[in-house]
């Protein structure tokens, strides 16, 4: 809970927080469907808690690399037809 200044003590400073984000993707699609990329994600934060004993931050860092492709699969099949008589 924040504290005015005239009613903190020896150890009271400021509180507050602070936060930053970010996001970022490169992709390239080709012709053929095909596609590839790169993406990443950045999230900072720091808290002053309101006293000098206790600083609290977080650090969190993504990296994603893929890619979509089409394929196309050809399975053969062998069909066989047969004439008889079943007794």
């Amino acid at each position: 809970m924040p504290v005015e200044a005239p009613e903190r003590g020896a150890v009271d400073t400021v509180s507050n927080s602070e936060n930053a984000s970010g996001w970022v993707q490169i992709d390239r699609d080709f012709t053929s469907g095909d596609r590839v990329f790169v993406a990443g994600n950045l999230y900072g934060e720091s808290r002053q808690n309101g006293t000098y004993l206790q600083f609290n931050s977080a650090t969190i860092r993504e990296l994603r690399i893929g890619g979509d492709w089409l394929a196309e699969w050809y399975v053969p099949a062998l069909v066989r037809r047969r004439r008889g008589t079943i007794a």
